[in-house]
């Protein structure tokens, strides 16, 4: 059985130019690559434009696995500064196969 996995890294820094750090990281499992679309659609209001690439794999055969969104971000039920937030957000396909152990 195939499934659709949406992993989405979120970094923040106080300014673009300083080095991002991870705080959270998101996992969501789909049936289709359609739900995970809809799942990323509603996430950021619909797909981002402008998206960086992501590439994995030997510098002779990259592979695309997904894409860099980022955006100004701000918590304003805890009164906080505002961050720039990259999200990495990669989709794969999954192939699940019992073992035994």
């Amino acid at each position: 059985m195939k499934t659709i996995e949406v992993i989405i890294t979120e970094t923040g820094r106080n300014r673009p130019a300083d080095r991002p750090e991870v705080f959270n990281l998101i996992k969501k499992q789909f049936s289709t690559i359609t739900y995970a679309k809809e799942f990323i659609e509603s996430r950021y209001g619909g797909m981002p434009r402008g998206r960086k690439k992501i590439y994995t794999g030997p510098n002779n055969c990259p592979v695309v696995v997904g894409f860099l969104h980022s955006f100004w971000n701000q918590d304003y039920s805890h009164s906080s500064k505002a961050w720039f937030q990259t999200d990495w957000v990669e989709i794969c396909e999954i192939e699940r196969k019992p073992i035994t152990i």
